[in-house]
């Protein structure tokens, strides 16, 4: 056989990314289909600090029950949701930015890294330099 060329240049690794508080943009939203019903699959992206750049995906339930959850992250990330219906489009939803408490949860055998609450930016008080270096790089765009 061969030798192949391959360049590992800009892709990511596989690493865990600790537990802790993170600043994050949505990179793509899509729904799909479980066992339990449907929910949306949330692909999310650090956006500064020690991890920036790194992958983080979340999970939210659309399920009657769960939907309290969605709204919680909604609102994280400054769109307004009445008390009735509401039509979401998640193409709108890419850019925009949110802080996330990233805790553990062993699935399958394997620790995961899991989104356990989301939050408006300007709430990673333990942070402030992190707000500051994101709320610069939003400006920036």
């Amino acid at each position: 056989m061969k030798n192949i060329a391959v360049d590992f240049t800009d892709v990511e690794s596989r690493e865990l990314l600790p537990e802790g508080e993170y600043a994050v943009e949505v990179v793509e939203i899509e729904q799909r289909e479980g066992t339990k019903g449907p929910y949306l699959n949330w692909e999310l992206k650090v956006v500064v600090g020690q991890f920036k750049g790194r992958k983080l995906w979340n999970v939210t339930s659309l399920a009657q029950q769960s939907l309290w959850v969605l709204r919680a992250h909604l609102a994280a990330l400054g769109v307004a949701t009445p008390q009735g219906k509401f039509v979401l489009n998640p193409d709108a939803l890419k850019g925009l930015k949110m802080g996330v408490k990233v805790g553990h949860k062993v699935f399958d055998g394997k620790t995961r890294a899991k989104v356990e609450d989301a939050f408006p930016l300007n709430e990673l008080k333990e942070m402030p330099e992190i707000v500051t270096e994101a709320e610069e790089a939003e400006e920036d765009e």
